[in-house]
């Protein structure tokens, strides 16, 4: 199982504060890099079939102002696409939106990147627990199962990695990075540190999520 891991060190990942409608937001990038060329990463990233191996089963149109619904999880409306270059689309659970980006590149002719936004609100209950931590360590575990998906063709399950010691130590090294991300951008560092091992202990199962939201539409 440790071997599915092996992209983990390829992630870099970077917190950028911004504004949006006048209210205070914070962008998640993270950048990964894949042994495989841009066309098979353009469709791991964008066929139903592809993403339900290694992401999640996904209903909806998924073409340029589609919307689309990824199960027990968010839905949303495509708004930019560029074919083998990057889309975006909107990220709604429950009240909340968000925006989600992707860019893609080939480095070389075997060799492709990806390169993940996700802007959101620096406002909430969620995120005063939380912090930007959160949304980084779930986007960390899916760039992960995409790396073991390109590697094997095979179906990767996020539930089958997390019991496992090696996606524990996955989940607390990734938390901490966030929670160093976090810093760097300008949040209190307590907070940033705090809001972290809060992310840690609710992915590794120690503790159930303190937030208690409305189900998703």
């Amino acid at each position: 199982m440790r071997n599915v891991f092996t992209d983990a060190g390829l992630i870099t990942r970077e917190i950028i504060v911004g504004e949006r409608e006048g209210r205070k937001t914070y962008a998640m990038v993270s950048e990964s890099i894949y042994k495989t060329n841009l066309g098979d990463l353009w469709e791991a990233v964008t066929v139903k079939e592809r993403l339900a191996r290694w992401f999640a089963p996904i209903e909806g149109d998924l073409r340029l102002g589609g919307r689309y619904r990824v199960e027990n999880n968010a839905s949303g409306t495509i708004t930019h696409c560029d074919e083998e270059r990057g889309f975006q689309l909107t990220w709604e659970f429950a009240d909340d939106v968000s925006w989600v980006k992707t860019e893609l590149s080939s480095l070389e002719p075997e060799r492709s990147k990806l390169r993940l936004e996700h802007l959101a609100l620096a406002e909430g209950e969620h995120f005063r627990i939380y912090g930007p931590g959160a949304t980084g360590v779930g986007w960390d575990l899916a760039l992960v199962a995409l790396g073991a998906h390109l590697r094997t063709g095979q179906k990767i399950s996020e539930n089958a990695l997390l019991p496992t010691p090696e996606g524990k130590e996955f989940i607390v090294l990734s938390a901490k990075a966030w929670a160093q991300a976090t810093a760097l951008a300008g949040f209190d560092r307590e907070w940033s540190y705090a809001a972290a091992k809060k992310t840690e202990k609710f992915f590794t199962g120690e503790e159930p999520h303190e937030c208690r939201l409305p189900d998703s539409e």
